[in-house]
């Protein structure tokens, strides 16, 4: 069902209500003229008669018997009565909770956050001076130590939270937002001559890149080797000069990324001297292993990892507050393939006069390919922008503000996504410079896909779902500021481009 707010036009601040620091500070209550006074009368209302719930208590009200009392000074061992009483107001709701009295509230500033009960009206404001109760005190501040301040489910009796100025804290890297209120299934409860403020959110956090590798000393192939002979080698062994060895793939840093090692060079021709015809001697291949070489092996580079995304809208509100919409994080590179190595050499020329016979010469060995590149790691993506809202409803129809202010802070700003770190080059080949063929680098490691970008968080005096909640034309929703995104960010290196994410809304009203 669509739901309908019925709002108030004037935007003048509450009598009563109080102003907030801007540090989140409890305030010092307004200074003017006090309210008047209604001293407290303990025999008016006969004994056992349900304590009344609709309305400013009178002062007939403020008795043991429709309810306990809390004051700044109270005794962790009182029992709530008006001489002894609690010293806050959570021990007072868990004392009543099963009888349905009230809870009545001295002036000055609690420390804590409250979850409201069905039935059990919380009434602050009053004056506890000299031991006498009387309505129409200096305000009762509630400075929550977390978020949300206060909790309120399933309240389907009438209850009544009424004389307070309550402050939610300042968003943190554990607790993002800033929220006064949460009420689910609350449609009986009504807020009266109360200030909900929420305040600043914290930031996403910025995403960090990923490890940055660096490639191993052994990344460049051998070099090849000169030919050698004519003599007579002992022991013999075909082939005589191998080729040489590629680069090793190692990348340093991270396990599990590092590139193709280099393929080797080719291995020497061996060949000997003897008469091919009368007086003429030629060079004659001896064994088939020769000339072997690591072509066609491609020293490509690595394939790039998947890029992430940065938040395209605002994060989730749910009964457990609000969970910030984050970017999501891109994948790592693959690392480089390896070089490929040279030829390896054969005989100088075709005939071998002038060399004893018998003797052999050995082509020079091919050079080995270098290692591929490392792979640049992907990093974490921005965080998003906690939220400022003062009152979070939830299925509450009915749920009514009357003669209160609803005032939200500035939602937190997007965390900036990342690029992953820097890819490397690959080993070098080794120099070949005496053989057919080239030996060839390794390939480049692939690049990270990048981590996307942050939202930012929105900022409402009021945010809602499934229900009529009822502003009375008394009360008034002021909200913050919204909480930016970030901007698309290009590597000029790689011409990448994070894109853009969202910015938060900044509104009285959030229906979501």
């Amino acid at each position: 069902m669509h739901s309908r707010i019925l709002l108030g036009a004037g935007l003048l601040g509450l009598v009563g209500c109080g102003v907030f620091g801007s540090d989140g500070s409890a305030p010092t209550p307004p200074a003017g003229e006090a309210p008047p006074v209604v001293t407290q009368d303990d025999g008016g209302l006969p004994e056992g008669a349900p304590p009344p719930s609709v309305g400013t208590p009178a002062s007939d009200e403020l008795t043991n018997q429709f309810g306990v009392f809390v004051t700044t000074s109270g005794s962790s061992d009182g029992d709530g009565t008006k001489e002894h009483p609690f010293a806050t107001i959570g021990a007072g709701i868990e004392r009543v909770k099963d009888l349905k009295l009230r809870v009545y509230v001295c002036a000055g500033t609690y420390k804590e956050s409250l979850t409201l009960v069905n039935a059990v009206s919380v009434i602050g404001s009053l004056g506890c001076d000299g031991g006498v109760w009387k309505t129409g005190g200096a305000p009762s501040f509630i400075v929550a130590p977390t978020s949300p301040a206060l909790r309120a489910k399933d309240i389907t009796l009438s209850t009544r939270f009424d004389g307070f100025n309550v402050l939610a804290p300042i968003g943190s890297a554990t607790s993002r937002s800033s929220i006064a209120l949460i009420a689910e299934n609350a449609s009986a409860l009504t807020v009266a001559n109360t200030k909900l403020a929420a305040v600043k959110a914290f930031e996403g956090a910025d995403g960090t890149d990923g490890i940055q590798l660096t490639l191993g000393a052994n990344a460049k192939g051998t070099d090849g080797l000169a030919p050698a002979g004519p003599f007579n080698p002992n022991p013999f062994k075909i082939p005589y000069q191998k080729g040489q060895p590629g680069g090793v793939g190692s990348c340093v840093g991270a396990p599990g990324h590092d590139g193709e090692s280099g393929f080797p060079g080719g291995n020497g021709e061996t060949d000997r001297c003897l008469l091919s015809s009368p007086g003429v001697y030629s060079w004659t291949l001896v064994g088939s292993d020769f000339r072997t070489d690591g072509a066609p092996h491609l020293n490509s580079p690595g394939t790039p990892g998947l890029d992430g995304a940065s938040a395209s809208a605002v994060g989730t509100f749910s009964s457990d507050g609000y969970a910030p919409a984050s970017g999501t994080a891109g994948t790592d590179g693959s690392p480089g393939h390896g070089g490929h190595g040279s030829n390896g050499g054969g005989p100088p020329g075709p005939g071998c006069t002038g060399t004893p016979e018998g003797e052999y010469i050995f082509g020079g060995a091919g050079a080995g390919g270098g290692a591929g590149g490392c792979p640049g790691l992907a990093g974490t993506p921005g965080g998003g922008g906690g939220a400022s809202i003062a009152a979070l409803i939830f299925a509450s129809a009915g749920l009514s503000f009357t003669t209160s202010e609803l005032v939200a802070g500035a939602g937190g700003s997007g965390g900036k996504g990342v690029f992953g770190s820097a890819i490397t080059e690959g080993g070098a080949g080794g120099v070949y410079g005496f053989s057919g063929g080239f030996s060839t680098n390794g390939g480049t490691g692939g690049r990270a896909g990048f981590s996307g970008n942050g939202a930012g968080g929105p900022s409402g005096a009021l945010a809602y779902t499934g229900g009529d909640v009822v502003i009375a034309q008394d009360s008034h929703l002021t909200p913050g500021t919204a909480g930016a995104g970030v901007a698309a960010r290009t590597n000029a290196a790689t011409n990448v481009t994070i894109p853009a994410s969202a910015s938060g809304p900044a509104m009285p009203v959030l229906q979501f």
